[in-house]
């Protein structure tokens, strides 16, 4: 299925959603496309884009294309800034844009910020006590500690996977995008990035689909995370 903006715009008014979490006192922007017996157009959406993660909900029978990496959502607020004209859909894109921003904006670390950081850390505080005080996600603050500040024991502060989180992560580690910047864009550790590849998310790969998967790690996703 051949895609254009135009019409991809037009499926967007419809049958989008621009949304955002609240987690550990920050707004976190997702994108989503739902609809029963899409599954060929939401595939063809994704491949257009060039990201996304397409998945099938078996409990609402719909299927979703969704987005959630900050980075993909800054590329989705360029590639729609001006195009959304449906007065609902336009509303909700200008209130979801102020979020990506923010977070483009939280990603330059200043020299207080880090020393800030740095200083908490060598007193033992965990990445979210860290996070309250620097204006960046405790993801961030963990991959920035890894990457640069080495400082040890590194706290740990990770949410239970869900079988979408898996997915969207692993759909980022197959488009070229690395540890360390996955584990920042969704809020994870490194190490837990590091470790579901090794250990999970190949099981993806050899079922004949993502819902299969779902049913086989049921009974023992929630003790991976």
């Amino acid at each position: 299925m051949d895609i254009t903006l135009d019409w991809l715009i037009g499926f967007v008014e419809g049958e989008g959603s621009f949304s955002y979490s609240h987690r550990n006192g920050y707004r976190i922007p997702r994108f989503s496309i739902s609809q029963a017996g899409a599954m060929e157009e939401l595939r063809s959406i994704r491949k257009y884009l060039g990201f996304g993660s397409v998945y099938r909900r078996p409990n609402e029978g719909a299927d979703v294309l969704q987005v959630r990496a900050i980075n993909q959502c800054l590329q989705l607020v360029s590639l729609f800034e001006g195009k959304i004209r449906l007065y609902k859909r336009h509303r909700q894109f200008e209130e979801w844009k102020q979020v990506c921003l923010e977070w483009k904006r939280r990603r330059v670390w200043s020299r207080e910020q880090e020393e800030k950081a740095i200083e908490m850390l060598k007193t033992g505080a965990s990445y979210n006590e860290i996070a309250a005080f620097t204006n960046h996600t405790a993801g961030a603050i963990e991959t920035r500690n890894y990457q640069n500040w080495r400082i040890y024991p590194l706290g740990r502060a990770e949410r239970t996977w869900k079988l979408e989180d898996d997915i969207q992560a692993k759909e980022m580690l197959e488009q070229g995008i690395s540890y360390s910047n996955i584990a920042e864009e969704l809020g994870r550790s490194y190490d837990s990035i590091k470790w579901r590849n090794l250990h999970v998310w190949g099981k993806l790969n050899t079922v004949k689909s993502r819902q299969r998967a779902g049913s086989v790690l049921a009974a023992s996703i929630d003790n991976l995370a």
